[in-house]
């Protein structure tokens, strides 16, 4: 079984590119297709099975920022705005504090180098390495920032027949033998936590015991940084349920499921915290990409849930999705119909708060039919 799943991860692994190759093909493409300016969308909005609700005009650059401007019924005006890194909403001149996310990241599409298509990655969440595969409708996508997809890279040269078995085989058993070491050892420090926990209990009983037969106040105890509860502590250790120290991060019981580890039985499997490692626990935010032309399908997002991205469609020459519909973590659907689009020139006062407070001014009413007929 271990080989078997080995050979699968040779070829799932065989099938995904380096990270720096897939984000210079993705800013390519982006280039192709006309992409790499600073766009504006006309758009019809439509959220969830209802008809067209409000009209949009979408300002995007390739270096992030965004704004959106949607008006809805009777000119109700909303706007949003993207700015180094940041989110915000207003409605007729006030700020919404519980905003429905209608500002996708489309700046992804437009980053024509790969160290700023990276950076714009970053920006929204996606983690740097973790690279996988998944179903796109009828296509293959390679999904980058999903740790739950990454495909691991196998080094080494390829091997064949009863040489090739031997040497996973027994890479496998080192792999779990050194494992098996590693969370027994974690496994006694605890214990020896314990125990000195213990001994500095019972010591301080002692001299709350003395303090007492002397006829002085109790000393308060100097608890242990672990902060135990002894007797549960104590007993929880012939149950169970794992043992849990904080400076060793987290536990949680886990079968690994494999034959050469199957006499030990359930094992403790540490999960370090994000301060122990020191590092940035990565966000869910992933992005999809086709395996064909390294277009961009669609994306999860930090605020916003799930964005898909409809097919090409050329707008005055440039190649853009026909429909953008954003799967918000709580609420309807929404769905933007890209019914025009250009390229455009902006100051960076376009994604000011002075823009985003602003009072919209009302379109201009036009003129009443006339009433009768002239006379002849």
């Amino acid at each position: 079984m271990a080989v078997l799943f080995l050979t699968h991860v040779e070829m799932a692994s065989a099938a995904v590119p380096q990270r720096e190759r897939i984000e210079t093909a993705i800013a390519r493409a982006n280039a192709s297709a006309g992409r790499a300016h600073t766009l504006k969308l006309d758009l019809v909005v439509q959220i969830g099975d209802r008809p067209a609700v409000a009209r949009g005009e979408l300002i995007s650059t390739p270096s992030g920022e965004a704004r959106l401007e949607l008006r809805g019924a009777n000119n109700l005006v909303e706007r949003h705005v993207l700015k180094e890194g940041t989110w915000r909403a207003a409605r007729e001149g006030l700020l919404l504090e519980d905003a429905r996310f209608f500002l996708p990241p489309l700046f992804v599409l437009q980053a024509s180098e790969a160290e700023s298509l990276r950076s714009n990655l970053l920006s929204f969440g996606v983690a740097s390495a973790p690279i996988g595969l998944m179903e796109c409708g009828e296509e293959d996508c390679l999904i980058l920032g999903d740790s739950q997809r990454d495909i691991p890279k196998m080094e080494g040269p390829a091997l064949a027949g009863v040489d090739r078995y031997e040497i996973v085989k027994a890479d496998v058993v080192r792999r779990q033998l050194l494992e098996f070491e590693s969370i027994r050892l974690w496994f006694w420090a605890g214990l020896d936590e314990i125990v000195l926990t213990a001994l500095a209990h019972q010591s301080w009983l002692d001299e709350e015991a003395q303090a007492e037969t002397e006829s002085s106040e109790p000393r308060t105890a100097a608890r242990s940084l672990f902060e135990l509860n002894l007797p549960s502590d104590w007993t929880r250790l012939s149950g169970s349920e794992p043992i849990r120290l904080a400076p060793m991060g987290e536990y949680r019981e886990v079968s690994l499921g494999l034959d050469a580890l199957g006499e030990w039985g359930p094992l403790m499997e540490r999960v370090s915290s994000e301060k122990e490692l020191g590092t940035m626990v990565p966000g869910p935010a992933s992005l999809w990409v086709n395996r064909e032309g390294y277009e961009i399908r669609g994306f999860e997002t930090v605020p916003g849930g799930r964005v898909e991205l409809g097919p090409l469609a050329s707008f005055e020459g440039m190649l853009l999705p026909r429909w953008i519909r954003i799967e918000p973590t709580e609420g309807e659907p929404i769905q933007f119909e890209v019914v025009g689009a250009q390229r455009v020139q902006v100051e960076p006062v376009a994604f000011s708060d002075d823009w985003l407070l602003a009072v919209p001014p009302s379109p201009p009413q036009a003129p009443s039919a006339p009433q009768g007929q002239p006379q002849g």
